[in-house]
């Protein structure tokens, strides 16, 4: 009699399963996760960064232009605001000086403190300071001509006090140099201002 088989056989059953196929085919699926994993962390570390810079770069663009609006305004400021109080004194012509080169000095006085007032040293309640000085000794000359070339030197002498730097040739040679003018008598020494003071 023939007995049915289940189709398997002692020597030749199913396949069989070794441990070593396992550890192989779970090696082979995890492989291409890992991978796939790194990359897109790869993706995420690039994206991340590309953002901070953005976000950097924004901020400081901002904090620039701000900068920028103010420095202009205050430079504008004193072109418009400061610097022309001193140009009616160019028609008190002192005495024993020629007339060219009195508007002249004056002009070149002018120059300086427009450079002054742009070189963001003074903010606007400071250059409110400066020309109001600056007023006072115009009032001074008018009630007393024969001192306009005294007075004219005093601005000199305050801004030199104020910002001597700004006065000489930069470096780079970006900022031309505003020597005193040869008319005006020359800015008094530090020991005579402090005799003065104390006298």
């Amino acid at each position: 009699m023939v007995s049915a088989s289940n189709g398997r056989q002692d020597g030749a059953g199913g396949r069989r399963h070794r441990s070593d196929d396992f550890t192989c085919s779970s090696a082979a699926t995890l492989s291409p996760c890992a991978s796939r994993l790194s990359s897109y962390s790869g993706r995420l570390l690039v994206l991340g960064a590309g953002l901070v810079i953005l976000i950097l770069w924004g901020s400081l663009y901002l904090v620039f232009r701000d900068w920028r609006a103010r420095y202009q305004s205050r430079a504008a400021f004193g072109a418009t605001q400061v610097a022309p109080v001193i140009d009616s004194l160019a028609q008190i012509v002192p005495q024993g000086v020629d007339a060219e080169t009195w508007r002249r000095a004056v002009q070149q006085t002018h120059d300086m403190l427009v450079t002054v007032t742009s070189a963001n040293l003074l903010d606007i309640e400071q250059m409110k300071v400066l020309r109001d000085e600056l007023r006072q000794a115009v009032a001074r000359v008018n009630a007393h001509p024969e001192t306009s070339r005294d007075e004219l030197a005093g601005v000199w002498n305050a801004m030199a006090d104020r910002a001597e730097f700004v006065l000489q040739e930069g470096n780079s040679g970006r900022r031309k140099s505003h020597p005193r003018p040869a008319t005006l008598p020359p800015r008094p020494s530090k020991e005579a201002v402090a005799k003065t003071g104390k006298s």
